[in-house]
């Protein structure tokens, strides 16, 4: 058995890892990160295609997301942001409803957008206001319930809830039922209100690259999978044992699951993305379309290279079209032409040139949590703990909070 000289083995090289590992270190204390694949992020990934940067699954960083610290340089990042809001497509017009207060050009377009009447756009503002003001621990600990219950007791229209609500943040949970909690509801209405959906020059996977900077080389152990826990001791696939002081388990739910063999198997939401070249974007903001129309397999549409130029090569821009799942929670076997076709209803325009280049699946993109926010970490027994934000809230800064919390707590 080899003896790893560190006080603390952290399992899995995820946002959650990495940020238990550079916190830890930051205090002057040792520790190991292992990860069973050739590189860190987790679910954060960004392939490079034909010079394209298309991420694993659509996503974005907030710019009012508060974790990090020190340890994510935004400036190094050179964010490329989207404007707030979204377009609308009922598949005969397109509207825009936008945040005028922020973005002055969006103040017509946004009066004149039918599917929100004057009472939903001063419950909205009303809304924005109250949750601008209002601390994380007062929306933490507001009542519960789900955000489709929520949307209704606060009086939006069903149109307002259908037709924006619905698509915007049925995208943003996965979860088109809106069967999440009210609490995260607010809280990342809350953050959409005070910041921006943006992306960083080289992808989305520059948020892990940036924060294994502050690492050092030798104490990230690529490659290395852990098959079993004996004990103290961590066992590897190879059939090499370590052991160290603590051990932080820092994996998706699915997986620690598997690696403490529980038999319960967690529900997790899934989401799927196609990416297209084209020569031209169809939208004159940088601003998500969503699928307001009530039928057909898409839940929003953009153009990244529009809000983060570096996302395509000079001269082309690069479309995402993210699925909603089935009833069933599969994607079916829907082909990349099918897609582009209605992407062309929704744009009213026509798609030609859009020239496919990949698809992603992500099964295990965010957990479902019943209730929000969940306790930060565990600790399973004396010397083994367990972080992610499946025990936070589902999102990067989620993952960042509960990494940051396990570590201070083992450094007490």
């Amino acid at each position: 058995m080899k003896s790893v000289d560190t006080e603390t083995l952290i399992i899995g090289g995820g946002i959650t890892g990495l940020m238990c590992a550079v916190f830890l270190q930051s205090k002057g204390r040792e520790c190991f990160l292992l990860e069973s694949s050739n590189r860190l992020g987790g679910r954060i990934r960004t392939d490079k295609y034909r010079q394209f940067l298309l991420d694993r699954g659509f996503q974005v960083f907030l710019t009012s997301y508060d974790q990090g610290g020190a340890f994510l340089d935004r400036s190094k990042l050179q964010l490329g942001s989207f404007s707030p809001g979204a377009y609308i497509s009922d598949g005969k017009s397109i509207q825009l409803m936008g945040d005028p207060l922020r973005d002055f050009s969006s103040l017509l377009p946004t009066l004149g957008c039918h599917t929100a009447s004057l009472s939903d756009k001063w419950k909205v503002w009303k809304l924005s206001m109250r949750l601008k003001q209002a601390s994380d621990d007062e929306i933490w600990n507001a009542t519960e319930s789900t955000s489709i219950e929520y949307l209704k007791n606060q009086g939006f229209s069903e149109s307002m809830i259908e037709r924006f609500f619905r698509p915007f943040f049925g995208g943003v949970f996965l979860d088109d039922q809106l069967s999440v909690s009210s609490r995260l509801f607010e809280y990342l209405f809350k953050r959409f209100a005070t910041g921006l959906a943006a992306l960083p020059a080289k992808g989305m996977e520059a948020i892990p690259k940036s924060m294994s900077q502050h690492l050092y080389r030798d104490s990230i152990l690529l490659n290395t999978r852990v098959a079993s826990l004996d004990g103290d001791q961590v066992v590897l696939e190879t059939g090499e044992r370590l052991r160290a002081k603590r051990t932080v388990i820092a994996l998706d739910q699915h997986a620690a699951c598997d690696l403490m063999q529980d038999p319960q198997k967690p529900a997790f939401r899934s989401t799927k993305v196609y990416y297209y070249s084209t020569l031209q974007c169809a939208l004159k903001h940088p601003a998500i379309m969503l699928n307001s129309t009530g039928r057909g397999r898409i839940q929003h549409l953009c153009f990244p290279s529009k809000a983060q130029p570096a996302y395509a090569p000079a001269g082309y821009h690069l479309a995402s079209v993210t699925l909603s799942p089935m009833a069933d929670g599969s994607f079916g076997d829907l082909d990349a032409d099918s897609v582009r076709e209605e992407a062309e209803d929704l744009l009213q325009l026509g798609t030609s040139d859009w020239e496919f280049l990949k698809s992603y699946q992500v099964p295990r993109a965010l957990p479902q949590m019943q209730s929000i926010p969940g306790p930060g970490f565990l600790q399973l027994k004396e010397n083994l703990w367990q972080a992610g934000d499946h025990l936070s809230y589902p999102s990067i800064n989620g993952a960042l909070y509960s990494g940051q919390l396990v570590a201070e707590k083992l450094i007490d």
